[in-house]
């Protein structure tokens, strides 16, 4: 649309453009200011926006993308070493939406950097309760009717400085019981009933709970941007404070869509861009919803005198469709959140099987949550960092690699994949601290073969030191090296996730590598 403007137009764009830069209009005391002088500047860039004879919705454009980067500079400029925070406690049985109360508070001095896990966290410990249960932060909304579950990534300080520059006061953050986060890596079929066509009727059960798992991973995580279930549904839509209308709905990797006529196709009804979706509280009866089951929309910067939303016929779809939406909006992250959650869960109870404890108990080796987090921190960086300070650790992200499995986990895994010569993947060594593994399969056989470090790289079998594990892979690709066969495929990490919880003995076998 630029490309249309007349040469002084565009002098005159770039003149608005470099009179709002932040370190030119806001500075860190001019972030302080008043909701009123904030529109006041809002009203002049429009006002210069004006001048330009811009087509309406350019403008439009233009006017959202400003909001967006003040409230985006406030909140950076809001941002200090630690704040104090009020956190509402819901109760150990307030797991459902109707059961929002205000059952105690916990007072927390949060730093700006804490995401959502730490801070649960820390309410748990400062309250005495165990911290490997599966606690959650929520934001209920009272006047708004409105709840949404705190991914364990974000930022709180973040969320809340975000309402500060909203002027929204109604808002609290409560502390609760999530027990369903994460259940969608664990029964994907529950929200998606497709991934389960074509699952042979003949396996056992934890056999068609492996290959779900697997085909929703695969084919919806292994990619990034992840993909978004499309799905295709007839759904009310608000179209007034307290009027609904019946349309074709449909959902995609753009956005939420709605069809206003049979000529006009698909009209955008939200994106997954800054906007995020909010379970409700009574919209039936508060605004004649036509069901209870109805999920709410708001875009970052949005003012208008109702919330978007959608009605859906009955709970199943709308939990199949809010789970859509969560993909859509924090894509990859949940991946890496569930892994995360999963990772540090395993070193709580193996903390505490080691006589640590995380409360405000005394007489035991760690009595608080500064030595908790030093311990836990400890672990993460040795994990990350590996025994060796000068060595490329850089194949812990390669899907090849899979971490610290047992022998059983390879075992299932590889066989699952038809176990063909070639067929591999690098795991840790379950006895041997620091160092890794390859196994490969060898004419129905499943060889290990430890890799050791020698002159700063990596060596096995008969090959050279490699600076990096990634090129010893590469070469072991054109070359045996003295390994009974050249590595064709691996076996991808998504596949040993899904096993690790089906395996129960995670000890290793004798003579493991």
């Amino acid at each position: 649309m630029e490309a249309e403007l007349s040469s002084d137009e565009r002098d005159l764009l770039a003149k608005i453009t470099l009179s709002t830069r932040p370190d030119e209009i806001f500075t860190a005391e001019e972030a302080q200011k008043s909701t009123i002088q904030i529109q006041e500047h809002i009203d002049r860039f429009t006002a210069e926006l004006s001048k330009l004879e811009l087509p309406r919705a350019e403008i439009d454009f233009r006017i959202k993308e400003e909001k967006i980067r003040v409230a985006k500079l406030r909140l950076e400029q809001a941002k200090y070493a630690q704040r104090e925070v009020t956190i509402y406690w819901a109760g150990d049985n307030a797991a459902e939406t109707e059961n929002i109360m205000l059952d105690k508070t916990t007072e927390l001095l949060i730093d700006s950097e804490l995401d959502a896990w730490t801070v649960c966290r820390q309410v748990a410990c400062k309250n005495g309760l165990e911290l490997e249960n599966p606690w959650g932060l929520v934001i209920y909304d009272q006047s708004l009717s409105l709840l949404r579950a705190v991914e364990d990534h974000e930022v709180v300080l973040d969320i809340i400085d975000s309402w500060k520059t909203r002027n929204i006061t109604s808002r609290q953050l409560f502390f609760r019981p999530e027990t369903k986060k994460y259940h969608i890596f664990d029964s994907p079929a529950a929200y998606f009933n497709e991934l389960a066509s074509g699952v042979s009727a003949d396996w056992t059960r934890s056999e068609r709970r492996v290959a779900i798992r697997v085909r929703f991973l695969t084919e919806y995580f292994r990619v990034t941007p992840a993909n978004v279930p499309e799905l295709e549904q007839e759904l009310y839509i608000r179209v007034g404070l307290k009027k609904w209308k019946k349309v074709k709905c449909t959902l995609n990797e753009e956005g939420l869509f709605y069809e206003k006529s049979k000529d006009k196709g698909l009209v955008q009804y939200a994106s997954f861009a800054h906007t995020k979706f909010f379970e409700t509280v009574n919209y039936d009866r508060l605004f004649k919803a036509p069901s209870s089951a109805v999920t709410a929309i708001e875009e970052d910067g949005e003012t208008c005198e109702y919330m978007r939303a959608v009605c859906f016929d009955d709970r199943f779809k709308q939990v199949s469709w809010y789970m859509a939406m969560r993909m859509g909006t924090f894509s990859n992250q949940l991946l890496i959140n569930f892994e995360h959650n999963d990772r540090r869960m395993k070193l709580l109870k193996s903390l505490q099987r080691h006589g640590a404890s995380f409360t405000a108990k005394t007489g035991r080796r760690i009595t608080g949550y500064s030595a908790f987090t030093d311990r836990l921190n400890e672990v993460e960086i040795n994990i990350q960092r590996g025994s060796d300070f000068h060595l490329d650790w850089s194949h812990k992200t390669a899907d090849w690699f899979h971490g610290k499995i047992s022998r059983a986990q390879q075992q299932s895994c590889l066989e699952r994949l038809g176990g063909k010569n070639g067929l591999f993947l690098v795991r840790e060594s379950t006895t041997t601290e620091g160092q890794c593994v390859l196994v490969v399969c060898h004419k129905g056989n499943i060889l290990n073969f430890l890799i050791s470090e020698q002159d700063g790289g990596y060596v096995v079998g008969d090959s050279k030191p490699f600076s990096k594990m990634q090129h010893m892979v590469d070469a072991l690709m054109e070359s045996t090296n003295g390994l009974p066969c050249k590595l064709s495929t691996h076996a991808p990490k998504i596949l040993s996730i899904v096993l690790t919880s089906l395996v129960d003995d995670d000890s290793p076998t004798p003579g493991d590598a």
